[in-house]
């Protein structure tokens, strides 16, 4: 007899007959599908590798490489248990993403400008406090986030800063974000 495709956990089977029940099989253990874990270890090692620990823009504090090099540990002790369930996997997965969520939220990036509208026109965004020659970029806020604001040819609309401004003419109803890049790096959101 088969009885198909099993979750993970220890199995055990009987027989029955004539309406009496035998007693327990020997024990079957079906592992837990841990594909995802792996892969999820395996980014996490990697951007912990390549981090660059200091005090620069795109350069990550010691602790946050550390706590990401902590959750990797922590994943892989799930990994390396062969009697893991999948519960466990699935818990190991969420708290190495939130793991590197946090690493990517202590990256040391530029301070975000400030939007605000033009005084004279109401649909022109103006960008101040950002950093000279700055690459500027516009988001629009739609239900579920903010989305690069586009042109006509679906390019994301950029400008640069000239005396530490930059604006946005034209635009219509609706609330926008912007964020600077320097040296590679952006920003969070204004």
């Amino acid at each position: 007899a088969s009885f198909g495709s099993r979750g993970s956990g220890s199995y055990v089977v009987t027989q029955t007959i004539s309406g009496v029940e035998s007693s327990f099989s020997n024990e079957v253990n079906v592992p837990s599908e841990q594909s995802g874990l792996i892969q999820a270890i395996s980014s996490a090692q990697a951007e912990a590798g390549n981090a660059t620990v200091g005090n620069q823009l795109g350069n990550f504090p010691q602790a946050a490489v550390d706590a990401l090099s902590t959750a990797v540990a922590s994943a892989q002790s799930v990994a390396n248990n062969p009697d893991a369930t999948q519960a466990e996997v699935d818990a190991a997965i969420n708290a190495l993403n939130t793991a590197v969520s946090q690493f990517y939220a202590a990256q040391i990036r530029p301070a975000a400008p400030t939007a605000a509208l033009d005084s004279v026109d109401p649909h022109t965004i103006v960008v101040t406090g950002a950093s000279e020659g700055a690459e500027i970029k516009l988001y629009f806020k739609e239900p579920f986030g903010y989305v690069p604001e586009v042109d006509q040819n679906g390019n994301q609309l950029t400008a640069v800063t000239t005396n530490g401004t930059a604006s946005f003419g034209s635009r219509g109803a609706g609330s926008y974000v912007v964020t600077q890049t320097i040296s590679g790096v952006e920003s969070s959101f204004s």
